[in-house]
């Protein structure tokens, strides 16, 4: 913990004074965002995302009236039952299988951490997809190569000029 601070283990990491976070989800949104006008036909937006602040839900500042989401942590790999999907659409926003446990060794460690989802699995526990939930999700993860490819080599440029610029 830094001087002053209780401790950091399961701290929040949607905190208005954790400046390093705050900076990091701001070059965050600031690199990937021309992304947006990049593939466009491509990306469909969530609830709370904008042209503007895309990809971050709302914008990268963290207030009270914040469009809040919650992340589902399941085990995996494999595609849920149409049971659990039911239930996690009562409890959560998005559903994966890693980010959890990363963000919660990431505060433990005082590493900042911006969670960028590219949803690739949409509920297709559910699917009525021709040739069933794994042609389904191979199909949709093809779609959306061109997009993650894009994010990811974006944000691999920004992140090393960062680095070379410090």
């Amino acid at each position: 913990p830094k001087e002053g601070d209780f401790g950091r283990i399961h701290f929040t990491p949607a905190s208005a004074d954790d400046a390093e976070w705050l900076e990091l989800r701001t070059f965050v949104q600031a690199a990937l965002q021309p992304t947006l006008a990049d593939a466009k036909d491509k990306i469909a937006m969530a609830a709370g995302q904008s042209a503007e602040c895309w990809p971050c839900i709302g914008d990268t500042s963290v207030q009270a009236k914040a469009v809040k989401l919650c992340y589902v942590q399941t085990t995996g790999p494999r595609f849920e039952t149409r049971s659990e999907i039911q239930q996690y659409a009562r409890l959560g926003d998005i559903v994966g299988m890693t980010c959890s446990s990363e963000w919660t060794l990431a505060q433990e460690l005082l590493v900042p951490y911006a969670l960028v989802c590219a949803v690739d699995n949409s509920a297709n526990g559910l699917s009525a997809f021709p040739g069933g939930p794994l042609q389904e999700y191979l199909a949709h993860k093809g779609a959306i190569a061109d997009v993650t490819a894009m994010l990811v080599t974006r944000l691999a440029s920004q992140l090393s000029a960062r680095a070379g610029s410090m």
